[in-house]
């Protein structure tokens, strides 16, 4: 007591050596940006990486390893392309980025974060014999930097699982508090360095490029309206704001996959089947997207041109514009039919159709993809793996739908997500994006981990009675 003020202190303690090592680091590096940024964009954009990392590992050092994964996931995953202009040599930013995250999941699932007693992981068994598949098809697929980076893409989508839902049973407030919390910086960052790069492209900016690609920008904005939609199952009534410029800036990127998944993604959320009300609501909701798309459509002519203009194909009569899709999905569907078993090996889709085609360097079709790379066994893997997850989060989901849980929230957007990625690898490449799979992962982690917090202990068995003479002395 001095004066008649009470000093407190508790609660406060002194940054560790640590600590204060990585905030002088990082005023150093802060320092040395200006200079570093006018020699080299590429150096600027290392640092700019370097220093994110730097600040998440000094906000997170008291958090535990496999929380910090998940965050630093969905942070990276808002920069979307911007870590591609950095190059490091044989690979860039984002490459690298895969390439780090593997092993430290790896570390993370070896150190106590590999779901141990959730008997829910049973449903990611079929996910992790389709990641068995890819590894063994490098043995006649051969190995190279294509493959490599798929393969990766998938292991971290695979490993991304037990971590989250570990962290989802044993930590659910504090693992939902950081995740939400990420989920909100991530969107802001990715919708904000989209939105800039419209805006210094001028009134003809639809589908800028300017800082990060329109098309990995839309794939992105299909998870964060996964999330955000769910937003409404916790009455966070703002997020619908989220989800509204997620979708006026996929709709001026000209992204028209993702455009299209986005608005199946909205009305799935808003569909109840146990109520004919929902049924009412759903339809309704579904005839005002319909409208809202078609008037975009014809209404606004970037969109128009996009769709009937260019590399145009008669469907039914109508010209659209496939930008070239039909003739990459042909020559891919051939080399699918000369090895239709086990495919032709990881990553041959990619460099099959960059070696036929200039101006594409993938299938654009991850189905087509699953086939040319690892046959009918690898597509017939995938397929039930996803159906096998995914049915089992919807049911999760319908059985504490309308209780305002976060495990509810954490049920649907897993469902939403895996939904609207799965309609985008109809005409799109999600699949070997690390900033759409480990995020996906971690979604239906804490799905699977707030199903086992929800499902009842398992009944301890009886003890057996002692036999008569056998009682212990």
């Amino acid at each position: 007591m001095t004066g008649g003020l009470t000093v407190r202190t508790a609660g406060l303690h002194r940054p560790s050596i640590a600590a204060m090592g990585v905030f002088l680091a990082g005023c150093a590096l802060a320092a040395a940006a200006g200079p570093i940024v006018s020699r080299s964009l590429s150096l600027g954009m290392a640092l700019g990486g370097l220093l994110l990392v730097m600040s998440v590992l000094a906000l997170s050092a008291r958090r535990p390893i496999g929380e910090v994964l998940i965050v630093t996931v969905l942070l990276i995953s808002g920069l979307i392309t911007l870590p591609q202009a950095v190059s490091l040599g044989a690979t860039t930013g984002q490459g690298a980025e895969t390439i780090a995250l593997i092993p430290l999941m790896v570390l993370a699932i070896a150190n106590g974060y590999a779901a141990g007693g959730i008997r829910q992981m049973r449903y990611a068994i079929p996910l992790a014999a389709f990641a068995a598949w890819t590894l063994v098809a490098f043995s006649w697929g051969g190995i190279h930097k294509a493959g490599i980076q798929n393969v990766l893409v998938y292991l971290g989508f695979v490993l991304m699982i037990p971590i989250a839902a570990t962290l989802s049973l044993r930590r659910p407030d504090a693992t939902y508090r950081a995740v939400s919390r990420a989920f909100q910086i991530a969107a802001v960052i990715s919708l904000s360095l989209y939105a800039v790069g419209l805006i210094g492209s001028g009134v003809h900016g639809h589908g800028s490029n300017a800082i990060v690609a329109a098309r990995p920008f839309g794939l992105w904005g299909v998870i964060l309206v996964a999330w955000f939609m769910s937003g409404r199952a916790v009455k966070e009534r703002w997020a619908t704001w989220f989800v509204a410029a997620t979708v006026l800036l996929t709709l001026m990127s000209l992204s028209r996959s993702a455009l299209g998944a986005e608005f199946a993604v909205i009305v799935l959320a808003r569909f109840d089947p146990r109520h004919f009300a929902g049924w009412i609501r759903s339809a309704g909701i579904a005839l005002a997207v319909v409208i809202v798309a078609v008037a975009a459509v014809f209404l606004v002519p970037p969109l128009h041109h996009r769709f009937f203009h260019g590399r145009v194909t008669n469907i039914g009569g109508v010209s659209l514009n496939t930008t070239g899709r039909i003739q990459l999905w042909t020559a891919n569907w051939d080399a699918f039919l000369k090895q239709p078993i086990i495919g032709r090996g990881p990553g041959q889709s990619d460099m099959f159709t960059a070696a036929l085609f200039k101006h594409a360097g993938h299938p654009h079709n991850d189905y087509l993809r699953l086939l040319v790379d690892y046959g009918v066994i690898g597509l017939a893997l995938w397929l039930i793996a996803y159906f096998v997850l995914g049915r089992f989060i919807y049911k999760a989901w319908r059985s504490v739908r309308g209780s305002g849980t976060t495990s509810e929230r954490l049920h649907q957007a897993a469902f939403l997500a895996l939904f609207g990625i799965a309609l985008c690898m109809m005409v799109d490449n999600p699949l070997i994006e690390i900033i759409k799979m480990a995020p996906l992962g971690a979604l239906v982690g804490l799905s699977l981990g707030a199903a086992a917090r929800a499902a009842p202990a398992p009944a301890a068995p009886p003890r057996a009675r002692p036999q008569p003479g056998l009682e212990p002395a």
